[in-house]
């Protein structure tokens, strides 16, 4: 009998079981189910652009987005101190046109007259002399008139009454025919001419550099902005959802508690990213600037909403990087001005070691009345010796430029080991950047995968909105991290352009 009883109940207890479950399951059929309203595709979640950054999404595909390009451009017009490398190299053409004022022709003239005493006279000489950059030789040639009584030992100043008109020329034998001081300050004025040419070029380059950096940043916090936006969508979007579930309940009010605490907790996401973004741009902003220089601040529309692979076939090895840094890197080349200066300051110093000694040559001849020996022309032949015995003048610089030589040598050696130790790790970081990306990119993906299989067991009843939230969480830090990956790589590559001496356009921006 109470076998029977057993039975009896249950079979009722199973028969009321599938009624209850028939009645239940009629009743979800008839409200909407979360997965029309939550489910997404996986190309819809965030960050799932990123796994494919050539592409453009409609809407940056309609904007006017600013490029590097556009940055660097506008970097190198009105970036002030790409204005102030080039006023100092006005600056040095200046100081060349000074020095060469050493070869101007000169004007001299003297007027003498001895009025009262025994010897009366007076005397009139004007001058023009022409020095050149030829041996250090000059020329001159002139007009004198002397008139009254002599004494016997200014004889040669006097004249007959036209006057006589005189020329030579003045060339140094020993000091000052190699080279002199004219000759010195225009050759150094051209070396600093050169060298502030290579200090534009060293400045547009170390400001090409910044202005790649600063903008790959602000790319970067656009994309993250996105993403946390898209983030937030997600959460908003399922917030009805979560609350028509409770009203029916068929879920906890912790769970409509803990979508609002998500959407708060995500909306201040997006304003820390909305304020990053803006950081980012006020330091772009800096060089890039409008047609009155002054900083322009871009917005996020204006970004390109992608960041481009790089390909390291196009990305020299550092091998070569460095021979092409050795021979044309601006760096190496304000350098070696430096050093073709101090050469010329050597030479200098070496020739104020050498005695003096001058020929001058000059012709004249007297015009006028007068006996005819008064009317022959003369040649006259001067040289003159001066040799100071102790020399320490030029004996203490000559030491002072050669220490200052060998301090430049050492300097140099020590920057060439410092750039082909930047060469190397510049490169180095790349290809580890490049690694990262990939490890980033296998991270997301697989992130997304998880969220959406995790979003699907939400839909079906088998899961919570806690473990939701805690994919969503490791599919926006894989999202940043990726970000963050190919930011640094362009950055990455940046310096090592920089390091190498040239920024390349066909480089895999």
């Amino acid at each position: 009998m109470k076998r029977d009883l057993s039975k009896f109940l249950g079979y009722a207890s199973l028969t009321l079981f599938s009624v209850f479950s028939s009645f239940a399951q009629s009743e979800l059929e008839a409200i909407p189910e979360m997965s029309q309203v939550t489910s997404l595709s996986t190309d819809m979640l965030p960050g799932a652009s990123l796994l494919n950054p050539k592409t453009k999404s409609t809407e940056t595909a309609k904007t006017n987005f600013v490029t590097l390009s556009d940055a660097f451009n506008s970097a190198r017009i009105h970036y002030p101190s790409i204005i102030a490398a080039l006023r100092d190299l006005e600056v040095a053409e200046a100081n060349r046109l000074a020095a060469q004022g050493g070869w101007d022709l000169k004007l001299n003239s003297q007027v003498r007259k001895d009025a009262i005493g025994y010897y009366e006279n007076d005397y009139f000489e004007t001058k023009l002399e022409q020095p050149t950059p030829y041996w250090g030789t000059s020329f001159f040639g002139g007009y004198r008139q002397g008139n009254g009584f002599f004494p016997v030992y200014e004889e040669k100043l006097e004249t007959l009454n036209n006057g006589e008109f005189f020329t030579g020329i003045r060339t140094p034998i020993l000091r000052d025919r190699a080279i002199d001081d004219v000759r010195g300050a225009v050759q150094q004025a051209d070396t600093r001419i050169d060298q502030s040419r290579e200090q534009v070029a060293l400045t547009e380059l170390q400001l090409l550099t910044d202005t790649a950096v600063a903008y790959w940043s602000w790319v970067g916090a656009g994309l993250k902005l996105q993403v946390y936006e898209q983030l937030l969508k997600i959460t908003l979007d399922r917030d009805q959802a979560i609350r028509d579930n409770v009203q029916l309940g068929q879920a906890p009010k912790v769970e409509e508690i803990d979508n609002e605490r998500l959407i708060v907790q995500r909306k201040a996401l997006v304003v820390a990213a909305r304020r990053y973004l803006e950081q980012t741009a006020l330091k772009l902003s800096i060089y890039f600037r409008d047609e009155n220089g002054e900083p322009l601040t871009l917005s996020s529309s204006q970004s390109p909403g992608a960041i481009p692979e790089v390909d390291l076939s196009k990305v020299p090895d550092p091998q070569s990087s460095a021979m092409f840094w050795a021979e044309y890197h601006p760096e190496i080349r304000v350098f070696r001005q430096e050093l073709e200066f101090q050469s010329v300051e050597l030479k200098l110093a070496k020739n104020k070691r050498l005695p003096s000694l001058d020929l001058t040559a000059s012709l004249s001849r007297d015009q006028g009345d007068g006996g005819k020996s008064d009317q022959e022309t003369e040649a006259r032949f001067l040289l003159e010796f001066e040799f100071p015995f102790l020399n320490r003048k030029a004996r203490g610089k000559i030491k002072a430029v050669e220490a200052k030589v060998e301090s430049l040598n050492q300097k140099l050696r020590l920057m060439q080991d410092q750039a082909f130790a930047r060469l190397n790790n510049t490169f180095q970081a790349i290809q580890a950047t490049q690694e990262r990306v990939g490890l980033r990119d296998q991270e997301l993906a697989l992130a997304l995968r998880l969220q959406q299989a995790e979003q699907d067991r939400v839909d079906l009843g088998q899961s919570n909105l806690l473990l939701l939230n805690l994919r969503e969480q490791a599919t926006i830090r894989a999202s940043v991290n990726l970000i963050d990956a190919r930011v640094e790589q362009l950055q990455n590559l940046a310096l090592y352009q920089s390091a190498r001496g040239r920024f390349d356009p066909d480089w895999g921006w």
